[in-house]
C-alpha cells in the first residue's frame, strides 16, 4: 500500500482505561478530516462518548477500513485519525499485551503514517520500543514526559494523568496504602485482580485480598475529563463495598495533550 504525503493517518491505539483521554484529544482537535473507529467489539461506550462531543466517526471493521483506504476514499490533504480500543483483559499479562499490540500495529502499518500508544510501560510490556518495533516502516510513540516523540515513557495510565513519574512516585510515598482511580478505573476496577479474578469472585474474598495487600484508601483523581458518568457515585460505592476512605487529588491532561500535539506535529514535518 503506497502512502501519500498529502493524506496523513495517525493511529491511536489504547486500552479501555484510557478511552476518555482519547476522546479528550479528539474533542479539542477540530483539524481532523476523518475519524475512523475500528470495530472490534470493544467500542460501544467509546463511540457514544465520541458522538457526544460532536464528532461523527466512521465505524468500520479493520478490513473495510483497509479497503476504503486503498480505494482512495479519504480524499487528499487531510489529517485523519484511526482509533482502536484494545480489550482491557490484556492487562493481566504484559507479554500478551505486548504481543497483541505488535500484531495489531503490524496489521495497520501499511495504512497509517504514525502511531501513538495510549499506554505507559504497563508492567514493562512496552519497554524498549525501538527494539520492539524496529522492523516497521512507521514511527511508534508512547505516552511520555519528553517533548517530541514522547520518548521518556510514563510508568502507567495513573502516572500519565497525575503529571508524570516524579509526581506519581511522590503520591505513592504520600499514600502508601492507596489505590488510585480515574473515572475509567472506577468503571473497570475488576481488572485490578487480573487472572485471579476467577478464584475470588465474591466481594468478601476481594475485601480480604485488599486487606492482605494493606489497601485502606481510595484516591479519586479528578482528571478534568468528565466523559464517564457517575464517577462520584461509583467511587462512593466501591469505597463502601470494601471499607476504604476516600481522598481526592487534582490530575492533569497535560502529558496526554502534549504527546498528541507532538506526534501530530511530527507528521507534518515528515
Amino acid at each position: 500500500m503506497k502512502k501519500t504525503i498529502h493524506n496523513r493517518f495517525l493511529f491511536l491505539l489504547g486500552c479501555k482505561i484510557m478511552e476518555d483521554e482519547i476522546v479528550h484529544v479528539l474533542a479539542n482537535d477540530r483539524g481532523v478530516g476523518s475519524t475512523v473507529i475500528i470495530d472490534n467489539g470493544e467500542i460501544t461506550d467509546f463511540v457514544e462518548k465520541v458522538k457526544n462531543v460532536g464528532i461523527v466517526p466512521e465505524i468500520l471493521p479493520k478490513e473495510t477500513f483497509w479497503s476504503r483506504h486503498e480505494q482512495g476514499c479519504y480524499g487528499t490533504n487531510q489529517f485523519n485519525v484511526v482509533i482502536l480500543i484494545q480489550p482491557k483483559h490484556l492487562h493481566s499479562s504484559p507479554k500478551k499485551l505486548k504481543d497483541t499490540t505488535y500484531k495489531t500495529i503490524k496489521e495497520q502499518e501499511p495504512y497509517v503514517d504514525s502511531i501513538l500508544l495510549f499506554y505507559g510501560s504497563c508492567g514493562k510490556a512496552f519497554n524498549n520500543l525501538d527494539n520492539t518495533y524496529y522492523d516497521l516502516d512507521v514511527n511508534v510513540h508512547i505516552l511520555g514526559e519528553s517533548k517530541m516523540s514522547c520518548t521518556k515513557q510514563v510508568t502507567d495510565c495513573i502516572s500519565a494523568v497525575v503529571g508524570g513519574d516524579e509526581k506519581y512516585h511522590s503520591l505513592l510515598k504520600q499514600y502508601p496504602d492507596a489505590l488510585f482511580f480515574t473515572p475509567m478505573w472506577s468503571s473497570n476496577w475488576d481488572i485490578l485482580f487480573g487472572d485471579i479474578e476467577k478464584s475470588i469472585k465474591c466481594d468478601e474474598k476481594k475485601k480480604k485480598f485488599f486487606k492482605m495487600m494493606g489497601v485502606k484508601t481510595l484516591i479519586k483523581i479528578d482528571t478534568g475529563i468528565n466523559y464517564e458518568t457517575e464517577f462520584d457515585l461509583k467511587i462512593d460505592q466501591f469505597a463502601a463495598k470494601f471499607d476504604f476512605k476516600v481522598e481526592e487529588i487534582r490530575g492533569t491532561s497535560s502529558i496526554i495533550e502534549q504527546c498528541y500535539s507532538d506526534v501530530k506535529g511530527e507528521l507534518y514535518l515528515s
